[in-house]
């Protein structure tokens, strides 16, 4: 008998499935009138075994109930599955965003709140591997979540993370950042290896603005960390959103500055230690309506978020061959010009056909062109971005490494490299003249000198660049520099100025 009630129970569940699937295969007033003609067929043919309607009813909603429980189970299970994080089981940004920014009780209260991430993780990843990168993430969510100030926090997406905190001033919640930070700025497999984090805040007194704006604002604030090896806290302003709001502006104009010329090509000078003119390196400036000069650093990061800085890239390839045409036709002396290309640049299809394509149809001998790359250019997919330096040295152009020692580059990978020239950045060269009782100026420098002996020993020239003073200068040759570039010869001029110099060699 009880065998019977359950056999009776799961073909009403069976059956109430059939219908759902009957409901959703056909249209509105066929369901109605097809799903009531299967419950009464449903009660006619159990009455005529049982011929008592009222345990038909039983059944039925029984089995109502047991889908009903079912569907819960698994809307609750999967539900709080989405709301946290696979390996490290941390919550993610969809748990804060419906249990707090979507709570008005929670939202209408003074809080403070904080986007942060890791600055350069993907080297933890290329140096230590996967499991150690995520042992990082999962550590950062063990020890912040046991600060007593903080409320909430949540990994967002990679190495993103946001946290909500208690009612704090703009000092005192930068302090407790630090404080944070500084707990875990190291790997626990290697404590030499130190972490540095860009966080962006949110104070008090900008947090009223709204769920929508709030987590902007951190955004904001945390992209405008951008200095190597250090830990930034930046709190939003006013400004910053003002700022936003006037990149996405220069932005939409790039693509007409181009067309209309008003980005103009400028050339600094480069010169061996000796003091002879080596090559230029091209730099781009814009004279925005023909009435406001905006260097690089004012547009560039705008233009290489928005995915448009090839068409720079090009356009000042195009310009440095466009001239170098016209000097050979004047017998005029030649050196190469090095031309930067963004890390996203020599990362689009056919970049070398493209970039041949543009030098040959002014008929440039490759030698006298240099492509430039940044360090940072090597983060995404260093074994694809070391072949097309490769096949770029095959085709007989030169090849540089702009800012080294700014990032994380290995010695491993330097070693794979085609280069030609390695080019030192500027914060070196300024602690060249520091007291060396200062430890970190003082290693600054043995990192100098070893830099200069290696490239020597790899038969690479060495460029320093920032070089101001006759000091400078003076020490560079004697650790053994090749070359220089900075404003103690020339400061970036005009094309038709540097054509000049060009004549009088």
């Amino acid at each position: 008998m009880l065998l019977n009630h359950f056999f009776y129970l799961f073909y009403y569940i069976i059956a109430i499935i059939l219908t759902d699937f009957k409901y959703i295969a056909s249209d509105l007033e066929s369901h109605r009138t097809d799903t009531e003609a299967r419950f009464a067929f449903f009660f006619k043919l159990h009455s005529k075994k049982k011929n008592d309607r009222i345990l038909v009813m039983i059944y039925f909603f029984f089995a109502l109930i047991i889908l009903f429980s079912i569907s819960v189970f698994f809307i609750l299970r999967y539900r709080d599955r989405a709301y946290y994080e696979r390996f490290s089981g941390q919550k993610n940004w969809w748990w804060l965003w419906d249990h707090f920014f979507l709570n008005t009780k929670k939202l209408n209260k003074p809080f403070c709140f904080a986007h942060f991430d890791i600055k350069d993780f993907k080297m933890i990843n290329e140096n230590f591997g996967y499991l150690v990168a995520d042992k990082v993430l999962a550590r950062v969510g063990q020890v912040a979540e046991k600060e007593p100030w903080v409320k909430h926090l949540v990994r967002c997406h990679n190495d993103n993370f946001a946290l909500v905190t208690e009612l704090l001033s703009e000092a005192e919640l930068k302090t407790k950042l630090m404080e944070l930070f500084d707990k875990i700025d190291s790997l626990p497999e290697d404590p030499s290896y130190k972490i540095y984090y860009r966080c962006g805040a949110v104070s008090s007194e900008h947090s009223i603005a709204g769920k929508d704006t709030v987590p902007f604002f951190a955004k904001l604030a945390q992209v405008q960390g951008i200095k190597p090896n250090k830990t930034e806290i930046i709190v939003y302003t006013e400004s910053m959103k003002d700022k936003y709001f006037k990149a996405k502006k220069i932005v939409r104009e790039i693509p007409r500055a181009l067309k209309d010329k008003e980005l103009i090509v400028y050339i600094q000078p480069k010169h061996n230690i000796k003091g002879r003119l080596s090559g230029g390196e091209a730099l781009i400036r814009w004279n925005r309506h023909f009435n406001e000069f905006l260097f690089p650093r004012s547009f560039i990061g705008y233009v290489e978020e928005a995915g448009l800085i090839h068409l720079i890239d090009f356009y000042v390839l195009e310009t440095v061959c466009k001239k170098i045409k016209e000097w050979r036709s004047q017998n005029i002396a030649l050196v190469p010009v090095s031309v930067n290309i963004s890390r996203y640049t020599i990362t689009i299809p056919f970049f070398l056909e493209k970039a041949l394509q543009v030098v040959d149809s002014y008929d440039v001998p490759h030698e006298l062109i240099e492509f430039e790359l940044t360090e940072t250019a090597l983060y995404d997919n260093q074994e694809y971005i070391v072949s097309i330096m490769e096949a770029i040295k095959t085709e007989d152009f030169k090849l540089s490494m702009d800012d080294f020692g700014t990032g994380y580059s290995s010695l491993n990978l330097l070693q794979k490299m085609p280069l030609d020239t390695l080019k030192i950045d500027k914060s070196f060269v300024d602690n060249i003249l520091t007291s060396i009782e200062a430890d970190e100026i003082f290693k600054a420098q043995v990192i100098l000198k070893n830099i200069l002996s290696m490239t020597k020993d790899m038969n690479v020239d060495s460029l320093a660049e920032g070089v101001e003073l006759e000091k400078q200068k003076t020490i560079l040759e004697r650790w053994g520099c090749t070359h220089i570039q900075g404003h103690y010869y020339n400061k970036a001029m005009p094309i038709y100025d540097f054509e000049e110099i060009l004549r009088k060699i």
